[in-house]
């Protein structure tokens, strides 16, 4: 739950918990349609005019926070001018049961549209001030309620999807591997001293944030073939090498890169023991690249190199004319 859906929830439960405080206040006085059977002046009602209406509103702002769905703006915009209708006919009713004590309780409450004014001895012009204020009391909660339904709104737009993540520049980097290259070197190894060489085919999954490759490699230990992916891990900054092959083992390197060179790093066992693997990449050009492969079994203080090669990029022939 995000911090908005919580804001939404605690708004909602509260504001419901106080509209049914403010049903409770009202008592038998509550009636659906306007009516003045007596003037309630204590709890929520000794603050508040229409504590009710107030409150119904606040949760629906509430609920439209934590559900995120724009028919209950719809509700903010139809119940408003609704609440303001009933409580003008409201306040005519008790006005003329209760006349200056509903002014004076009116007086004592907060949002007083009408302040207190010398009032003109001319009844007309008494009459045309108070409908100026009434008018402009109508206008301030309109544009109220029209405030909360645009800030929901904007809330809302930002909390719709935005569509499918797109790769971002430390994946895009991988697009240097991407096509067919050429491997020709030597192994270095002990054991397994000999020539090298790989076809590779680097293409990008859907979505653009791996890159899977495949090869067929010869090595002085016989032929195997490589089903790898390669891609960028956000949370530790660091790039991944996920290696398959038809001898049945896999491993998992880390990667960063600087400039045009590539560092590769791995933890493995070799006959019971730990080994360190390290793998350089050094870009010559767009269509050319070294590569380096090291081995440590004294934790990284020396290093043996096993295996250096070259790979060329194989250019698609021209079109024929």
């Amino acid at each position: 739950m995000n911090a908005e859906t919580l804001a939404g929830v605690v708004l909602a439960t509260v504001s419901f918990a106080l509209t049914v405080l403010a049903r409770v206040q009202l008592g038998r006085s509550f009636s659906a349609t306007p009516k003045a059977n007596d003037l309630v002046t204590h709890g929520l009602y000794s603050r508040l005019q229409h504590p009710m209406y107030v409150f119904v509103d606040l949760t629906l702002c509430g609920i439209a926070l934590a559900v995120h769905h724009w028919y209950v703006l719809l509700l903010l915009v139809i119940l408003p001018p609704l609440q303001i209708r009933n409580a003008q006919r409201e306040r005519t009713l008790l006005r003329e049961k209760f006349g200056e004590r509903y002014e004076i309780y009116r007086r004592a409450t907060w949002f007083y549209s009408i302040r207190r004014v010398v009032r003109p001895a001319n009844n007309k012009a008494c009459r045309l001030q108070c409908k100026f204020a009434r008018r402009s009391h109508m206008k301030r909660m309109i544009g109220s309620v029209a405030i909360c339904v645009l800030l929901l709104g904007v809330s809302m737009q930002a909390q719709a999807p935005q569509g499918p993540p797109k790769p971002g520049p430390e994946v895009k980097r991988l697009a240097y591997f991407v096509g067919t290259w050429k491997e020709v070197g030597k192994s270095t190894a002990h054991g397994a001293e000999g020539p090298v060489s790989s076809t590779q085919e680097w293409e990008w999954t859907s979505g653009g944030f791996f890159l899977v490759g495949h090869s067929v490699n010869k090595s002085p230990m016989g032929s195997f073939t490589i089903m790898a992916v390669l891609g960028y891990d956000p949370e530790s900054k660091m790039y991944t090498y996920n290696v398959f092959d038809s001898w049945g083992e896999a491993f998992v390197t880390k990667g960063t890169v600087s400039g045009d060179t590539w560092t590769w790093t791995s933890d493995s066992m070799m006959e019971g023991k730990p080994m360190k693997s390290r793998m350089t990449i050094k870009e010559v050009s767009k269509t050319q690249y070294t590569l380096k492969y090291e081995s440590s079994t004294d934790g990284g203080n020396t290093w043996t190199s096993d295996m250096e090669s070259t790979f060329t990029k194989v250019m698609p022939a021209p079109a024929a004319k």
